[in-house]
């Protein structure tokens, strides 16, 4: 397989476009189409690819046909992403588990808040049975696997000294909408004697929630573009 071939595969397998390459790797997109139309570029732009890439220059000179590459890591990278979605879905279904037990067995008035109000509904349920420490865990168990997910998704492979884009602060945008979100949301259970979102703190979390999300999938979506 020529070094053509290869960039392209590398490239598609990578979701990228030949402009989003071409700013990773800071040169011009016409470079880049260049060098998959046969053109070979020079030994400094040659490591740039190596490196971005993770294969080595042998590879890519070569005729040989492609081959996984660093199959380990990407294992072990899948492991982490698993793990992390299973930490984030965990940590929501813990909340709305005991969101719906709050409903079902409301307990009477047990203490006071300072302020002189009594620890009731959701938050007055957690007081009562003493379930601060396990919010204070859910949380956490929520930021660090989110945050490691969308590292994992947004670096993608080992060379983080990459161009800064207008997309990429649109990632960093919605996850600190939806980390802003869960940490507001945190702080009011902690802080209030009752916590019980109406129907119009819903949709509003819902649509503020959205747009934090519409804007992490708008990069990964546009990643995937050929």
């Amino acid at each position: 397989m020529a070094f053509s071939s290869k960039l392209q595969k590398l490239r598609g397998d990578s979701g990228l476009s030949q402009e989003q390459l071409a700013i990773e790797l800071n040169v011009s997109r016409q470079a880049v189409s260049k060098w998959e139309l046969g053109t070979l570029p020079d030994i400094n732009n040659l490591v740039k690819i190596s490196t971005y890439f993770d294969c080595t220059l042998d590879y890519l000179m070569s005729d040989e046909e492609m081959i996984s590459l660093d199959t380990t890591e990407k294992r072990k990278k899948d492991k982490i992403l698993f793990i992390s979605s299973v930490g984030i879905v965990t940590s929501i279904i813990t909340i709305i588990l005991l969101k719906v037990l709050s409903i079902i067995f409301p307990k009477d008035f047990f203490r006071q808040a300072e302020d002189g109000s009594w620890y009731v509904g959701f938050t007055g349920f957690i007081d009562y049975y003493d379930l601060w420490i396990l919010i204070s865990i859910v949380y956490v168990i929520f930021l660090i696997s989110f945050s490691v997910l969308l590292y994992r998704l947004f670096t993608r492979r080992r060379n983080l000294n990459k161009a800064f884009s207008k997309d990429k602060l649109f990632v960093i945008i919605g996850y600190g909408i939806i980390v802003g979100f869960v940490s507001v949301a945190y702080y009011r259970i902690m802080t209030s004697s009752f916590f019980a979102p109406t129907l119009e703190e819903i949709i509003i979390a819902i649509l503020f929630n959205s747009v934090g999300v519409l804007l992490i999938l708008k990069y990964f979506l546009k990643k995937k573009e050929k």
